[in-house]
C-alpha cells in the first residue's frame, strides 16, 4: 500500500498556488522584495484569484524520474472552492480521487475499494501549505519569489514565469524549486513545475479553466461504497 502522504504532498505542492491564492483572497499578501518583476506578477496573480470563488480545470501531469528515460503521465480534472476545498480527480491511467477539506484529506482508489484518511496538520511536509490554506501566514514567510526566464515550454509567448523556493524550518532557503507559468492575459496559472532535490521533476499543465461557475458543495464530498475499506494513515 502506498502511503497517503506521498499522494497528498504531490497534490499540495503542485496546486499550491491555485488553491492557496483562491482560498486566501484578501488575506494573502506579498512583502516587498528585491525582484520587483516577481512581486508585480505575484500581485497580479493574487488580484485574479481574489475574485475567484471557485475554479475547475483539466490537467495533464508528467513525472520525470532521475535516471529513467520514460516519463510517467497522467491526466484528470481539478476543482477548487473557497474556503479551502479541493477535489483532485485522476482519470487516466487509473481512477484516483483526492479530497481536501480544511485540515482533512481522503484518498480514494476505486480499483482497491479503499479510502485512506489523514489529517494534514499531522503531515510534516504539508504544514506550510496548510497554514496558508487557513490564512494563518503569508506567502513570503514560506517562499522566496524570483523572476524566471522562459524556456522551451509550449505557449511561452503568452506565459509569464514565477519561481518559488520553499524555506525550510528556521527560514533557511531550500534547494527545492517550484516554477509556475501564468497566462499573461488573465493571470490564471497554466503550468506548475516541481523540481525536487533528488532530480525528479513533475510538470502539470492546466487547460479548459472555468471560474466562478458555482460548483456544488457535493462535488467535494467523498462518496464511497458501503463496503469500502477505510484506513487511517498516520505519519
Amino acid at each position: 500500500m502506498t502511503s497517503v502522504t506521498e499522494h497528498v504532498i504531490v497534490v499540495l505542492r503542485f496546486t499550491m498556488l491555485v488553491v492557496l491564492i483562491a482560498a486566501l483572497g484578501s488575506h494573502l499578501s506579498f512583502a516587498a522584495g528585491p525582484d520587483s518583476n516577481a512581486e508585480d506578477l505575484a500581485n497580479k496573480i493574487q488580484s485574479r484569484y481574489e475574485h475567484t470563488a471557485d475554479l475547475s480545470a483539466d490537467f495533464t501531469q508528467t513525472l520525470l524520474i532521475e535516471g529513467f528515460e520514460t516519463p510517467m503521465q497522467s491526466s484528470g480534472r481539478i476543482s477548487i472552492k473557497k474556503p479551502g476545498r479541493l477535489y483532485w480527480e485522476y482519470r487516466d491511467p487509473q481512477a484516483e480521487h483526492i479530497y481536501v477539506n480544511g485540515d482533512r484529506v481522503a484518498f480514494y482508489t476505486p480499483a482497491h475499494n479503499q479510502v485512506i484518511q489523514a489529517t494534514l496538520s499531522r503531515l510534516a511536509e504539508s504544514r506550510a501549505p496548510l497554514h496558508l490554506l487557513q490564512g494563518a501566514t503569508r506567502l513570503r514567510e514560506h517562499f522566496e519569489l524570483e523572476q524566471v526566464e522562459p524556456g522551451d515550454a509550449q505557449d511561452n509567448d503568452r506565459l509569464q514565469w514565477l519561481g518559488l523556493r520553499p524555506k525550510e524550518d528556521g527560514g533557511v532557503e531550500s534547494r527545492r524549486r517550484i516554477v509556475i507559468g501564468v497566462d499573461s492575459k488573465n493571470h490564471y496559472i497554466r503550468t506548475v513545475g516541481m523540481h525536487e532535490l533528488n532530480g525528479n521533476v513533475t510538470i502539470i499543465h492546466f487547460s479548459n479553466i472555468t471560474a466562478n461557475s458555482n460548483l456544488p458543495d457535493s462535488l467535494f464530498h467523498c462518496d464511497m461504497p458501503t463496503d469500502v475499506e477505510i484506513i487511517q494513515d498516520l505519519p
